[in-house]
Formats: structure tokens, C-alpha cells, sequence
């Protein structure tokens, strides 16, 4: 079958052109002359010169018709402006509340959002950032017992070079204890001296101010510092060439200066890095074998390697040196800060928690637009009834209504952006940050601002627009009639979703900070408080004993102790030990510290069985001496009555003269694990000092003065113990301080936006009102006709809110091996607060309302 087609007439198409170009004005061509010039022209020139010279009209007229088009879009545009302002003029008091509750939900949005840019952003500073991985390794023991960590044997970076194609560059650093660094007559303790190969700073891109990058670190006794320490020490002047002398006896030659670490920086605790070789003379022997785990290892892959196939080759690289127990893993540099080793999510978490933060603050926001905008379209149905009646188009009106829409967004904006600015410093308190902003050179801020103004205008302005411009003119003109069905259903929804997130975020917050007060109340085991930890540098561990007595012999110092691991700072992990009865098959990963005699004494530790340490053993490499188990170790080991029985390493017994009842090395959020105890203060370099809690200045200055006295020029440092307790749980903390802010905020824009929608309410119904007073209604009554439908809201919201949160936050708890249970207290607490807080915003405008006079409330419109 052949299909016919439709010839074009060319007089019509270009009539048409000209024609509908400007739907509601400017020049309009008849079409029958374009018809008869066609037919002469054809007659006497042909057919074709009848074609170019039409054509030829319609690019002659083409230009008029565009600046018509132009002058009347923008006269459409100035329009639109024009009644928008007379509106947000006419509405005052709504205006403020649409506008600053967008300025401060959209303020809200940007400050979140700047937080999780910066998470997102670690160590993408470094050029060859997604070339650059972790190494760590994997072990696996009886009972689920599971090691992961990034301390690896120190011949492992130049071997995986050797044998690995992929791998076209390593590096080795590890963190040498605190040591006292001097540059004339000034001493300072440092903690932060790293050991790094020279690889080290051709792998990452922390910038070099003076120096050469290429050799900084070739040379054996040579330092490189950070900007920060090279004026700590030296000033204005260039430290280059110079020298520092470390741990009172070796001298380093400063080869280089870096820029300050950034913040964004798993590594920004740099300060001070000398060769590796440096530690390989230090401890000749360590660094050479697979038997001790100690730097951490990075590499960088070329460019074409596939990271998935790497990580298969590589996996069972330390079976031939370690054991089939133990296997290789890789991590991306850009997943550490975020990630386990593994992959799992670990702060990743309160990521996603910050940015749906954002969307629901921006989301409550939007609603108050919506709910006001909607609820107050019903006096402009008239208005849009004449303007249909007028001529214009649904479309036109659309961009009206979309047009005010963005406007007030825009200036919401400005609003928002300028609050932003403001509490920026205020967010880097909270959060631990030092996020700075540049509008200047900032794309992605731009972009991102670009973003949440769209999505805002969009969000806002969508559902007002369609239903004004829908509006049927006659019967808007004839009855007045208004979409109340409609609209109230839409806005009870709203008002109903917009406080299930509110009692979600103040449900979330409770049971964070529930939580971490329940960690940090704990029971530990010990007894944290009026304990005093001061740290051994130099050659000050050789002065312990005399620093210890000196101690004692003051009333304000309780006792004295030491040990080589601080409370919750774990201990040194191995698998090989060997006891009384043990399985061959059975190996279990302990915790080892050593401490001093009477270390449980001034801990507060209570034993379980058996007896405290008494005599300080001099103890060899053939023998372990006397032990002191926790009860998980007992319980891994699955030992009876084990004080008396052999324990240690083959070829080193030992044994267990007593058991001490758990307590936490660890932060609370791992479960218990075994700790293995020795008496060896030789070895420690932790004091521990209980002083007495009456005098604590005092007792502090006692300690200072003793310790300068018995150390001259080597500076103390030391700290409280409940002090660094609260560092571990410092996630969490800010975690709780920053939802609990944006969770105020939520409730502040919310009721904002409840305060408006209850004045409209109450406006709409002022004859009502005026005519139920007449008839002897009192003003109780009134109030509770009013509040009523909020009251019902809000209750629908709890009964959403409170099933979500309980799952999600049971959810998140499970991250804590000791966790507190959720009660039903928190779901009523939360929801009582909201229904409180709602019902006072609410009342405010409907005793407003119900205290006018009858005669005032009826003569109304």
C-alpha cells in the first residue's frame, strides 16, 4: 500500500512562521496576499524563484518579529516581578515566615552539605590519589577471633616491588614514641615524628616549601619539618641546613620544609619526618624479618593495573611467611577515613545520616512554602479568574506562579547564604572541622548552591502553580467557589510528614546521647577519676623510680604506677602462647602490657582469684615469670582453677599467679577481648599518678615541680585520664551536638510554618468565630476548635515517626558491643516535647483570635 503524504504549501509554512512566532501580538502578514504574490510570481518567474523570494520575506520580517517576541517576554518578565513584590509587600507577616524559614532550611542544607563535601574529600588532595593503597593484613583465630591491622613486616614494601609489576612505588613510615626535640636553648616534646622512606614524598603530594623533594630524605640523619614546627623553632629565619637535636643526643640536619598537612588529611598529624633508616639503626634487626609487625606499608599501582586483580594476587602473599591464617588486604587511599579495612562503612554512616539531615531540614522548609502558599492560593482564585477571562494562558499563568516561586527562593537564598557565612565557625566548633569557603574559587560550592536553589524553587513552587492555573474562571467569578477539599487534604499530609521527621530527629538525638552517656558512665573496671597520666621521654624512664618515691612522699599524691599501654589504648597482641592442657589445634589472640608491681592497686582493679603481684621479677628471655589473666582470657582459654598453672610462650613458661576482673582496654564499642598482665616496670612508659581530688592545682603543680626537678630540660606532658577517655567517644559526641542543632532548627522552621498555616486558619474563620461568641461559645471552647485538627496531626505524626526511629537507631546501636536498650521513655519524651512545643505555637494565634470582639469578628471582609 503507498502512503500519500501532505505537500507543503510554502505561502502557509511561511505564514505560519511569521505568524505564530508571538502568540499575543505583533505584526500579522495576511495570508492571502503571501498566496496571490505566490501564483505571480510562479507565472512569470517559475516555481522555483517563486520559493526564494517567500523564504526570502520570511528572513527579511524574521528580525522584527524576534524583538517583538523579545520586548513582550520582557515586559511579561517585569510583569511577573512587578506583582510578585506588590505581593510579598501586601503579606508582610507572610512573607517573613515563607522567606526565613527557606533562608534558614536552605542555611541549614548548605552547612550539612559543606560538612559532607569535606568527609568525602580526604586525601584527594594527593595527585595519584586513586593509585594509592593501604596494605594490611587479615588473621584469623579460634573462636572468631580476628586481627586486622596495618602493621606489617618491614621487608614486605620492597618485595611487593620486586615481585609485583603492578607496584611502581613504596613506601614504609611508622610513628616513633614522643620524643624531646631541641634547638638551642628550647625544648619541646614531640609526638608526632614520623619514620618514612624517601618514597614517602614522591608517593604523596603534601607541598614542599624549601628544599629538594628528590633527596630530602636519601641521607641518614637528615629531618624534614612542617611550616608550622620550622617557626615553632626557628621563626622568620630559613632552617634549612640547621639543626635539631633529638632525644637529647642525635643530631638532624633539616633538608626540607612542608606545607602544614591540610585537615582532610589522614595523615594531617605530620610534623617532623627523618629516614627510615633512622629506625633501622635504632633497632637493628627489627625491620628485616617477617616475625615483627610494626611500619605501615603503602603502595602506588601503575595506571593500567586492575585493582580487583592485584588484590586476588596478592591476597595469599604472607601464607609463605606467616601461615595460611593470615592474608593481605589492599585499601584505596581515599576509603580510610570513611571505610574499615575491609570496605565496611564505618564514619560513612553519619554521612548518609548528615546528608538525609539535609534533605529533611531543606524538605520541612519547602512544606512551610507549600503549606502557606497552597493554603493562601484560595484568596487569589478570583485573580486568576479575571486573568484567564483576559486572555492568558494556563502556561502563562504557570510561569507567574513559578516566577514569584523562585523569587522568593532567590532571596531566601542571598538569606541563606549570608547565615551560612556566619555560622560557618560556629559548625567547625560543633564538628571538629576547619572547613573555609571561597565563593571566588570554589566551583563545586557554587555548583552545589546552584543545586539546592533549584531544587528549592522546584520543590516550592511546583504544586501552588498547577493548582492556581487550574482554576476554572466561571466558576471562580460566579460562586467564588475555592478547592477546599483538596487543598486541606494535601496540607494535613504535609503538616503530618513534616512533623513524623521533626519527632524522628528529636527521637535520634535522645537515643545518641543516651548512648554515649552510657558509654561514659560506664563502669570500666577501674577507677578513672583524679588520675593523672604523664608520659616517660628521653632518658627520664632510666629516673622513674626516683620520680615515683618523690611522688608518694607528698600528702597530695595518692600513689604511683606505670605501664606500657594507657587505659583503652590496648595493649600488644600476639597468638602464641602455651599453657596447661591446651589443644594443639587452639590458638587465641591475648593483649599484652606490662606494668609495675602495685599497678591494680592504683587502678582500683579488683582481682578474682588468686593474688596481686608482690616482688618485681627479673625476668629473661627464657622466662615469662609471674602473669596476671583477665577472666576473657580464662574463658577463651577454657581453663579450670588456672591460678598455679604453666603459661607463656614455648620455650619461655611462665606462670598464672592470679585472675583480675574484666576490665576495658578498649573502647567500649569492641567487645571484651583477653589481657595477658606482667610485672616488668622496666619496660613501661606511661606514668599513672592518683592524686588526691581536694587539691587537684596543687597536686598538679606538685607533680610538674617534681618532675622538672628530677628532669631537668625534658618537659612534661600529661593529661587526665577521664579526659582522654572522653577523646574516643568524640565522634559520637559531635555526632549528638550536630543533630541535636539541626534538630532544634527542624522544630524552629516547622513551627514557623505552623504559626503561619494557624494565622491563616484563624483568619479564614473569623466570622465564625465572631458568630459562635454570640451564641455564648466561650473562649476555651474556641481555642479547642481551633487546635483540634493540630492536636490530631501531630499524634498521627508520633504514631509514623516513633516505628521508623526505633528501627534505625536500633539498627545503628548495633555498631556498639555495649549498648543501652531502648525504652519507651524516649518515644513518649519526644513526642511529648513536639505535641508541647506544636500546641503552644498553635495556641498562641487561636487565643488571638478567640479573645476579639464578636462585633469586630463579624463585620470581617
Amino acid at each position: 500500500m503507498v502512503r500519500r503524504t501532505r505537500s507543503i504549501n510554502p505561502p502557509r509554512l511561511a505564514a505560519a512562521i511569521l505568524n505564530h512566532i508571538l502568540p499575543d501580538g505583533g505584526t500579522q502578514t495576511p495570508l492571502g496576499d503571501f498566496e496571490e504574490y505566490f501564483r505571480e510570481m510562479a507565472a512569470e518567474y517559475g516555481r522555483f524563484r517563486a520559493y526564494l523570494w517567500y523564504w526570502g520575506q520570511v528572513f527579511n520580517l524574521l528580525p522584527r518579529k524576534i524583538m517583538h517576541l523579545t520586548v513582550w517576554r520582557t515586559t511579561m518578565f517585569r510583569n511577573y516581578i512587578k506583582i510578585a513584590l506588590r505581593n510579598l509587600k501586601k503579606h508582610r507577616g507572610y512573607s517573613f515566615i515563607n522567606i526565613s524559614g527557606l533562608a534558614i532550611g536552605m542555611a541549614c542544607c548548605l552547612l550539612i552539605l559543606l560538612w559532607v563535601q569535606y568527609q568525602l574529600s580526604y586525601n584527594r588532595f594527593n595527585e595519584h590519589a586513586d593509585r594509592i593503597f593501604r596494605m594490611y593484613q587479615h588473621s584469623s583465630y579460634a573462636q572468631d577471633q580476628v586481627l586486622l591491622t596495618d602493621n606489617l613486616p618491614g621487608p614486605l614494601a620492597k618485595d611487593l616491588m620486586d615481585e609485583f609489576p603492578e607496584v611502581v612505588n613504596a613506601t614504609r613510615f611508622m610513628i616513633a614514641d614522643s620524643k624531646p626535640v631541641k634547638h638551642g636553648d628550647v625544648t619541646h616534646n614531640e609526638l608526632m615524628i614520623l619514620y618514612a622512606d624517601q618514597a614517602f614524598l614522591e608517593m604523596f603530594s603534601f607541598p614542599m616549601i624549601r628544599g629538594d623533594r628528590a633527596t630530602a630524605l636519601t641521607e641518614p640523619h637528615t629531618i624534614v619539618l612542617t611550616q608550622e614546627m620550622a617557626v615553632k623553632y626557628f621563626g622568620a629565619e630559613d632552617p634549612v641546613g640547621r639543626t635539631l637535636t633529638i632525644d637529647g643526643s642525635v643530631d638532624f640536619r633539616i633538608t626540607g620544609i612542608l606545607e602544614d598537612p591540610p585537615q582532610n588529611s589522614t595523615m594531617n598529624y605530620i610534623e617532623f619526618i627523618v629516614p627510615f633508616e633512622t629506625a633501622e639503626e635504632l633497632l637493628p634487626g627489627t625491620f628485616t624479618t617477617y616475625n615483627r609487625n610494626w611500619p605501615a606499608t603503602y603502595i602506588q599501582l601503575h595506571e593500567s593495573a586492575s585493582l580487583e586483580e592485584f588484590r586476588e594476587k596478592v591476597r595469599g602473599y604472607m601464607h609463605k611467611h606467616q601461615g595460611e591464617a593470615t592474608d593481605l588486604g589492599v585499601q584505596p587511599l581515599t576509603k580510610i577515613h570513611l571505610y574499615t579495612y575491609t570496605g565496611e562503612p564505618a564514619d560513612l554512616i553519619y554521612v548518609v545520616i548528615f546528608t538525609l539531615v539535609a534533605f529533611f531540614v531543606l524538605l520541612i522548609a519547602c512544606i512551610n512554602f507549600m503549606n502557606l502558599s497552597t493554603a493562601r492560593s484560595e484568596n487569589r482564585a478570583k485573580e486568576v479568574g479575571l486573568r484567564k477571562v483576559v486572555g492568558a494562558y494556563r502556561s502563562t499563568l504557570i510561569g507567574q506562579f513559578f516566577g514569584e516561586s523562585v523569587l522568593m527562593t532567590l532571596i531566601s537564598l542571598l538569606l541563606a547564604l549570608v547565615l551560612a557565612k556566619i555560622f560557618l565557625p560556629l559548625l567547625n566548633n560543633l564538628a571538629g572541622t576547619q572547613i573555609t569557603v571561597s565563593m571566588a574559587d570554589s566551583g563545586s560550592l557554587l555548583l552545589m548552591v546552584l543545586g539546592v536553589a533549584i531544587l528549592t524553587g522546584l520543590i516550592a513552587g511546583i504544586y501552588p502553580a498547577l493548582v492556581l492555573s487550574a482554576f476554572q474562571p466561571v466558576r471562580v467569578l460566579k460562586t467564588n467557589a475555592r478547592s477546599k477539599t483538596r487543598g486541606s487534604i494535601f496540607r494535613t499530609l504535609l503538616v503530618v510528614f513534616q512533623f513524623s521527621i521533626t519527632i524522628f530527629l528529636i527521637i535520634s538525638t535522645n537515643i545518641i546521647k543516651d548512648q554515649v552517656d552510657y558509654l561514659q558512665n560506664r563502669d570500666l573496671g577501674y577507677h578513672e577519676e583524679n588520675l593523672v597520666l604523664a608520659v616517660m621521654r628521653g632518658d627520664s624512664h632510666e629516673r622513674y623510680e626516683v620520680f615515683k618515691e618523690a611522688l608518694r612522699s607528698s600528702p597530695l599524691i595518692v600513689d604511683v604506677t606505670s605501664t606500657t599501654r594507657p587505659p583503652l589504648y590496648g595493649g600488644d597482641s600476639t597468638p602464641n602462647w602455651d599453657w596447661d592442657g591446651k589443644d594443639p589445634e587452639l590458638q587465641v589472640l591475648m593483649n599484652t602490657i606490662r606494668v609495675d608491681y602495685n599497678y591494680f592497686d592504683v587502678m582500683g582493679m579488683e582481682l578474682a582469684a588468686g593474688k596481686n603481684f608482690v616482688t618485681r621479677t627479673t625476668l629473661t628471655d627464657s622466662t615469662m615469670g609471674e602473669v596476671i589473666l583477665n577472666e576473657e582470657a580464662i574463658r577463651r582459654m577454657g581453663l579450670e582453677d588456672p591460678v598455679g598453672k604453666r603459661f607463656g610462650f614455648p620455650g619461655a613458661p611462665g606462670v598464672i599467679i592470679g585472675i583480675v576482673k574484666d576490665f576495658h582496654f578498649r573502647s567500649l564499642s569492641r567487645p571484651m577481648e583477653p589481657m595477658v598482665i606482667q610485672a616488668n616496670p622496666a619496660e613501661t612508659r606511661f606514668v599513672m599518678i592518683r592524686i588526691d581530688g581536694g587539691n587537684v592545682s596543687e597536686a598538679i603543680s606538685t607533680i610538674e615541680s617534681t618532675w622538672q626537678r628530677i628532669n631537668p630540660g625534658l618537659p612534661l606532658t600529661h593529661a587526665f585520664i577521664d579526659d582522654q577517655l572522653d577523646q574516643f567517644y568524640r565522634t559520637e559526641q559531635r555526632v549528638g551536638k550536630l543533630t541535636r542543632t539541626f534538630g532544634v532548627l527542624s522544630i524552629f522552621i516547622a513551627c514557623l510554618g505552623l504559626f503561619g498555616l494557624a494565622s491563616f486558619i484563624s483568619q479564614q474563620r473569623t466570622k465564625e468565630i465572631g458568630i459562635r461568641k454570640v451564641l455564648g461559645a466561650s473562649t476555651t471552647t474556641i481555642v479547642g476548635l481551633l487546635t483540634g485538627k493540630f492536636t490530631r496531626w501531630v499524634l498521627l505524626a508520633n504514631l509514623i515517626a516513633w516505628p521508623v526511629a526505633y528501627f534505625v537507631m536500633k539498627s545503628w546501636l548495633q555498631d556498639f558491643a555495649y549498648r543501652m536498650s531502648i525504652g519507651i521513655g524516649v518515644f513518649l519524651m519526644s513526642g511529648g516535647l513536639a505535641f508541647v512545643i506544636a500546641m503552644l505555637t498553635v495556641s498562641y494565634q487561636s487565643v488571638k483570635a478567640a479573645l476579639n470582639r464578636p462585633i469586630d469578628s463579624i463585620r470581617y471582609e
